[in-house]
């Protein structure tokens, strides 16, 4: 009778046993890269990560990927509900992984605009001349006037037209602004409409959840306004070009759109 309620409890204990352990920080930063691994990866069968946590408005948001992969790299953005990171397998999920996220400990990044105040400080030097520039000496007679040096013209990259956009102080990207109207011409034109009609804009939000930064770029993934996308995906008008623990890039053929990861919301500005 003893030998038999043993092998009960046994059995249920084993029931209930989680199949794999789940290893990684509780308390994680945001922006910051943090790992999470399997002690012992499944012997058979595939296997796929997930989390869930609430959006600042409160909703309910989840996220799946990472097949058959014993380690996990993510960066979260600052939220004020904790984050539950789990391993889904055939024989039984792993054990849930509570992850509170704080604020970033990074230092404000030094502002360009405090280097060019210092430089616009300094006293200009006026030089005056002395004595008046020699005359241009003359021409010697019978020589053959030297033929002008014909330069080839110099060809601009095509990453640096691409200008970069960032948020300003109300957390706007204006790509409206950013986009140039071409008002040079060879040779003055009569007939050239001058009048340009003001551009139609519309305004979209854009929330930041989730970044995971893979060991290559086609293998990093963001979640925004709960929708998970890729290098390569479109957004609107414009496609995901990067994806790091502190921005996500997205790019036009003229304009490239820096997005911070942050726990406020971005307002995009597109034309109409």
């Amino acid at each position: 009778m003893r030998a038999l309620l043993r092998l009960t409890v046994t059995l249920i204990l084993g029931a209930h046993a989680h199949a794999q352990q789940l290893n990684g920080p509780g308390t994680a930063r945001s922006g910051e890269q943090h790992f999470y691994r399997l002690s012992a990866p499944p012997s058979t069968g595939e296997y796929r990560w997930h989390l869930e946590w609430n959006d600042p408005s409160g909703g309910a948001q989840s996220w799946e990927g990472n097949e058959s992969h014993p380690a996990l790299n993510l960066s979260f953005a600052a939220h004020s509900s904790p984050h539950r990171l789990w391993v889904i397998t055939s024989a039984g999920n792993s054990n849930a992984l509570a992850i509170e996220v704080t604020p970033s400990a990074r230092e404000p990044e030094t502002k360009p605009a405090a280097l060019a105040k210092t430089l616009l400080d300094v006293p200009s030097i006026a030089v005056n001349a002395l004595t008046p520039p020699p005359s241009p000496r003359p021409s010697v007679p019978f020589l053959p006037e030297p033929q002008p040096v014909i330069s080839s013209p110099r060809v601009e990259s095509s990453s640096a037209a691409n200008a970069i956009i960032t948020t300003d102080d109300r957390d706007v990207i204006d790509l409206v602004a950013g986009i140039s109207r071409d008002e040079t011409t060879t040779a003055p034109n009569p007939f050239r409409v001058r009048y340009q009609p003001k551009l139609q804009t519309r305004e979209i939000a854009l929330n930041v959840g989730l970044v995971h930064v893979g060991q290559a770029p086609p293998l990093s993934s963001v979640i925004i306004n709960g929708e998970l996308y890729g290098i390569g995906d479109a957004i609107e008008t414009l496609t995901v070009a990067s994806i790091s623990p502190e921005w996500i890039e997205l790019r036009t053929s003229q304009l490239t759109a820096r997005i911070p990861v942050q726990d406020r919301p971005v307002v995009l500005r597109l034309p109409r």
